[in-house]
């Protein structure tokens, strides 16, 4: 994942998550977090309201822990499944990615 690889050195001058795989289906207990806090970036978690890895609600108590990480979060259309939702998700990373100071 490109979040362990920036946590472990690679230079990057921010991370889009889409669908970031917080926990896998099913087993909230079982969390991939562990290397968030060797991430200094800022990063964009783009997350739909019922995404079976991770809902926005999940990632946002796992991510706050972490005081170096920039981040935002949007909860869109379950799965970010519908066209109105996909438009809304492009716009937002493009958003996003436009403000990064580089």
């Amino acid at each position: 994942m490109c979040s362990i690889a920036v946590a472990e050195g690679l230079p990057a001058a921010g991370l889009v998550l889409i669908s970031y795989p917080l926990h896998p289906p099913g087993k909230p207990d079982t969390l991939r977090v562990d290397h968030f806090k060797n991430i200094s970036v800022p990063c964009l978690f783009v997350s739909g309201t019922s995404d079976a890895f991770g809902t926005p609600a999940e990632i946002k108590k796992h991510v706050r822990r972490s005081r170096q990480m920039s981040r935002s979060i949007l909860s869109t259309a379950p799965i970010m499944a519908c066209v109105r939702a996909k438009a809304e998700m492009v716009e937002l990373v493009v958003d996003w990615v436009g403000g990064c100071a580089y």
